[in-house]
């Protein structure tokens, strides 16, 4: 699947991911949710890191 990925710390560093898609089974201890985005926006402040705002589809 297609994805937008960043390295933790390190500025600028945002690029296109190929991923497999995601999976419970990948989990530790089937602790996970598997969540479908609704929306996404990605805001660039000059001053600090990208903010991400994420809206899921309800439990």
């Amino acid at each position: 699947m297609k994805a937008i990925a960043v390295h933790p710390g390190r500025a600028g560093s945002i690029h296109p991911a190929d991923l497999d898609p995601p999976s419970l089974d990948g989990s530790p201890g089937g602790q996970g949710v598997l969540a479908r985005v609704l929306m996404m926006r990605l805001l660039n402040e000059d001053t600090g890191p990208i903010k991400i705002d994420v809206q899921v589809a309800g439990a």
